[in-house]
């Protein structure tokens, strides 16, 4: 298939009077036209970083320190900041942020604030032609034409949700970075959203990066999912290699191992000892070592690169060399 994005060993690192916090190291994947993947791993293993490394907005005080993002042949990590918001935001790659229904200004209604971001990047366009595209846009994610004069405090977490959704869409970008889009929905609006980006995955063919802790959402989801800890990635593969095979990296293994499922009846719930690294110290050999169930002395001196162990399927561990 045609890639829609490629990342290849990307870097962002905080820079801080602590040391240098290596919050994404080395990276590399892809991203296949019209498909979802899905990014997994702990909180603080550089999911939510990846997104922003990708849109080229780290955090201060982060920046990139290597690595390519390329899109449409164009590696965007050369790009000047007037160029990525002109050429890139919105346009071609756009972003759901986590706590996204925070991201609605109270004192503007929805109308107000779509048109503005859509005049902005849209400058050619008349205010006609920006209503139509916000109200199909807004059709597209099951909300009403009154929603467009309505403010966000007149609006359930749900529809709000689908406000944020509208307007990272209405722009066409290639590409969507969802993060963490169901965050403090109830379960019933949870399922409704994740219904909602399945319908329009087909209906738009988007490509879409679904970033998430949630292992059971993203087999719901995704069509492969990238596992990654402590800036790194352990483990790539198609949604059946991961959630129906044996051969797992033991990251990956513990994550299922720590998810509720409703056919098991366990006395207790699992959950993984220790913490991660400290990143601005990381260990000599892999990331994962002091926790790993299944370690060598091979571990502890040196990090394995990641390598295919079957089409499709690629592993950092020591066990798969």
């Amino acid at each position: 298939m045609e890639k829609a994005l490629v990342i290849s060993n990307l870097k962002l690192y905080y820079y801080t009077s602590a040391g240098v916090v290596k919050a994404v190291d080395d990276i590399s994947f892809h991203l296949e036209k019209g498909e979802t993947l899905g990014l997994v791993g702990e909180s603080g293993c550089g999911k939510t970083t990846t997104g922003f490394a990708i849109l080229g907005m780290p955090t201060p005080p982060g920046k990139i320190a290597g690595g390519k993002v390329i899109i449409d042949d164009e590696d965007i990590t050369t790009f000047s900041e007037t160029e990525l918001r002109k050429k890139i935001r919105w346009k071609k790659i756009s972003m759901v942020f986590q706590g996204a229904m925070n991201c609605l200004t109270p004192v503007y209604t929805v109308g107000n604030l779509m048109m503005e971001t859509y005049l902005e990047h849209r400058k050619e366009a008349s205010n006609e032609e920006a209503y139509e595209r916000i109200i199909k846009y807004l059709n597209l994610v099951g909300l009403s034409d009154d929603i467009y004069k309505r403010y966000p405090h007149e609006l359930s977490g749900g529809m709000k949700q689908r406000v944020v959704i509208a307007t990272a869409l209405f722009l066409e970008p290639q590409i969507v970075i969802l993060d963490e889009p169901t965050t403090g929905l109830d379960v019933v609006v949870q399922a409704q959203i994740l219904n909602l980006i399945k319908e329009l995955k087909q209906k738009l063919s988007i490509s879409s990066l679904f970033i998430t802790h949630d292992l059971a959402t993203e087999a719901e989801i995704a069509d492969r999912i990238c596992v990654m800890y402590a800036g790194k990635i352990m483990e790539i593969g198609t949604n059946e290699q991961i959630y129906g095979r044996e051969k797992l990296h033991p990251y990956t293994e513990k994550l299922l191992g720590a998810t509720p499922l409703l056919h098991k009846k366990v006395n207790e719930l699992y959950f993984i000892p220790g913490v991660p690294p400290d990143l601005i110290n990381p260990p000599k050999g892999c990331m994962f070592y002091d926790r790993c169930h299944v370690r060598m002395d091979i571990c502890k001196e040196e990090g394995p690169s990641i390598k295919e162990i079957e089409p499709g399927h690629s592993i950092a561990c020591w066990r798969y060399k």
